[in-house]
């Protein structure tokens, strides 16, 4: 039996479907990375939403925090 490489189904094989697959896989990491990158981007802007909110709390007086507190407690929140 001849080796796979010299039949035509491994000629086309390894000049057709080897590069497609590559190809493939290149395509399949440049979205994973993307993806990776948009996920960084939004957890930090989450983050910084959140530190802000901290902020802001902190520097409300401490009578304005308690009323809100009752405010939303009355919205039932």
């Amino acid at each position: 039996m001849s080796e796979f490489y010299q039949t035509l189904m491994g000629r086309k094989f390894y000049e057709a479907d080897v590069p497609r697959i590559v190809k493939a896989l290149e395509r399949i990491a440049e979205a994973l990375e993307k993806q990776e990158i948009t996920e960084e981007k939004l957890e930090a802007r989450d983050k910084q939403r959140r530190v802000a909110r901290m902020q802001e709390e902190m520097e409300q007086p401490e009578d304005s925090i308690d009323h809100e507190w009752e405010n939303d407690v009355r919205r039932g929140r």
